[in-house]
């Protein structure tokens, strides 16, 4: 069973303090929001005026834009995952270093959760995206991060061996 939604953000934010040592409130305020444009009603206009434009531009690296349904037209399930994957790996490519702090700390959050929640295809193929992400965010952004999600990365291909 998957955590409730709330503690998603939370973790997030916990992950960049305790294990990534992030201390600089903005980067940990959006931590808590990285999420909110992509899965509420919220907008960035509204995230600009209570938290300013600092914090609102870190959201907005972070924040996935989704491709158009006739994008996605006729594509499998795999085909889409894949279609997304590429465009993801842009955006990534595109984020500054606070952004990606945040992205590794989402993708751990994620992956901890996944090895529980998702069936073995499924997480072999978000752990493979797992290890693109980690070819594209540079180590150098927050080592202690990226050394802890390869390690959680490379426990996964473990777990996925020993099923």
């Amino acid at each position: 069973m998957a955590l409730p939604y709330g503690c998603h953000p939370a973790d997030v934010a916990r992950i960049l303090r305790v294990y990534g040592g992030v201390k600089d409130e903005v980067v940990l305020a959006a931590s808590f929001l990285h999420d909110t444009v992509e899965d509420t009603d919220t907008t960035l206009e509204e995230i600009e005026s209570e938290f300013g434009p600092k914090v609102a531009s870190i959201v907005k690296q972070v924040t996935r834009i989704e491709p158009a349904p006739e994008e996605l037209q006729g594509m499998s399930s795999d085909e889409s995952f894949w279609y997304r994957n590429e465009l993801f790996m842009k955006e990534i490519d595109e984020m500054g270093p606070e952004a990606q702090q945040i992205k590794l700390a989402d993708r751990l959050s994620n992956l901890e959760e996944c090895r529980y929640t998702r069936s073995a295809q499924k997480l072999s193929r978000y752990n493979r995206q797992t290890a693109m992400i980690l070819d594209h965010i540079p180590e150098a952004v927050n080592p202690k991060l990226h050394r802890k999600l390869t390690k959680l990365h490379n426990k996964v291909w473990s777990q996925l061996a020993n099923d």
